[in-house]
């Protein structure tokens, strides 16, 4: 099965994110867009799991879960990670809260005790909007497209997600959730 840990978008935050998309796919040239019940922040890719430590991975769930309480967070930008196949366009924040970095590094503590090793990925929180983005407008054209557009995000759940290929893509579906209810 092939893991991560995520927060999720709620059915308003993917009506925006959607119409983000729209803005912004006449500036790239041939490019697949994510599918709004994909919309997602990934907090930890942990890949392969084999069954045998998925009850760990649940514990962790529970765990992180209970140190953290509900988090508030703005989408207010974009940015791209480059890739050799095609770049990969998102909508991030300018300052990710104190509260959503304190999770990741939870996570991480909770996975690492339970045998999973650190992330060597740098954290850049974000949901990815578009995937191998071949041709691309500049980045001002990008920010004048969005004209200041935001998005708020209210989380109150932390998911440990199941990604799964399917006829016609990836699809994620979440496996255990928990809600934030630390102090």
């Amino acid at each position: 099965m092939r893991l991560f840990y995520a927060l999720t978008l709620g059915p308003s935050q993917k009506r925006q994110m959607a119409a983000w998309q729209g803005a912004l796919e006449p500036l790239f040239g041939h490019s697949r867009r994510t599918g709004p019940d994909n919309f997602h922040l990934t907090l930890r890719f942990l890949g392969d799991v084999d069954d045998a430590r998925l009850e760990s991975l649940e514990a962790v769930l529970w765990r992180t879960a209970g140190e953290i309480r509900p988090l508030d967070f703005t989408l207010d930008r974009t940015g791209r990670f480059e890739k050799r196949r095609g770049n990969i366009w998102y909508a991030g924040m300018s300052r990710p809260p104190e509260e959503l970095l304190r999770l990741k590094r939870r996570l991480d503590h909770w996975l690492s005790r339970g045998g999973f090793g650190a992330d060597t990925m740098a954290f850049t929180p974000h949901v990815t909007l578009f995937r191998s983005v071949r041709e691309e407008a500049d980045d001002d054209t990008v920010r004048r497209a969005l004209a200041g557009r935001t998005v708020e995000v209210s989380c109150r759940e932390l998911v440990l997600m199941e990604s799964r290929t399917e006829d016609g893509g990836v699809r994620y579906v979440p496996w255990r959730t928990a809600s934030l209810e630390g102090s």
